[in-house]
């Protein structure tokens, strides 16, 4: 699947061009709101990523360390899940917009082995209706070893547009999320900076290659201004995995958990800081503007 991907997007570009135009109008022509439906089967892949693809990966994120993180076994199925999802939803994923993720790194105990089969369990766990466009919608996911060690467990909560929910979460958490994402930046580059990650021109297009993740907001600027943004910005796992890896370059294995609101779209070819008082973060741009926040646990 990732293959047949990149090869369209990197020969064929226009392809996925009209592909996203027909798809919007057919979309726009639906009579009725798709339904997050209460209940769906667990989703489950399994597959083997080699040291070398691990240290691929590591490498793509700049990860100084010999050892690899945990994550790093994830994002090449977990796009992929959701995706797959999406479609059981019978809702579109250039609509899938993330607005939090909560990682517990659990394990680091097999992180030199050169071969590792894993797999991954994802689920979708309901959703609540934040207005009469979009609806707030929570996945589950958890990375096991072959003998069914976790290595490390994580919640997503996106934004779908143009979809109604008939379940609901629990503590009104789209109200909480919502209040979160409209802060602004508290603490400054000079005095808290943990660490800076240049997100190049065409980053997007290679996370896409690797994660499955190919909507063109990511890829073409002309699509992103449609939706109102700047220019083309990466994905929200793309930026999750920006600041995992700038915290594992200072913190290694001590880390156990991060959780991350994405309050602004991360746009290509910038420099970005990752700003840490000891336990709350903040992603900003060279201007201080806040990209993403939120919190990192380490181990005791």
């Amino acid at each position: 699947m990732v293959e047949n991907l990149k090869a369209y997007s990197i020969e064929n570009p226009s392809v996925y061009f009209l592909s996203y135009f027909f798809k919007l109008f057919k979309g726009i022509a639906r009579k009725h709101k798709p339904v997050l439906e209460s209940e769906l089967p667990v989703f489950q892949s399994e597959m083997e990523i080699k040291r070398k693809d691990r240290k691929r990966w590591c490498d793509f994120f700049k990860i100084r360390k010999s050892s690899y993180p945990p994550l790093s076994y994830h994002i090449p199925i977990s796009s992929q899940a959701i995706i797959e999802y999406t479609k059981r939803l019978n809702i579109s994923y250039k609509n899938i917009l993330f607005a939090c993720s909560d990682v517990e790194i659990l394990s680091n105990e097999i992180d030199e082995q050169d071969s590792t089969p894993v797999k991954l369990k994802y689920s979708y766990a309901g959703a609540e209706s934040v207005n009469d466009f979009s609806s707030l919608a929570r996945f589950n996911s958890c990375v096991l070893t072959k003998n069914d060690s976790r290595l490390f467990c994580q919640t997503d909560y996106v934004y779908v547009k143009n979809a109604k929910a008939n379940s609901s979460l629990n503590d009104s958490t789209a109200q909480t999320i919502q209040s979160m994402r409209s802060r602004e930046s508290t603490l400054s580059i000079k005095n808290h900076s943990l660490g800076n990650f240049y997100v190049w021109k065409g980053m997007g297009v290679h996370f896409g290659a690797i994660s499955g993740d190919f909507n063109l907001t990511h890829i073409f600027d002309t699509t992103a201004k449609i939706i109102g943004k700047a220019k083309a910005f990466i994905q929200g796992l793309c930026t999750l995995n920006i600041v995992i890896s700038l915290f594992w370059n200072h913190y290694s294995h001590n880390i156990s958990n991060v959780k991350i609101f994405y309050a602004k779209p991360v746009y290509h070819d910038q420099l970005v800081h990752l700003l840490c008082d000891g336990e709350n973060f903040e992603l900003v741009d060279a201007d201080n503007e806040l990209l993403a926040f939120g919190t990192i646990k380490l181990r005791s």
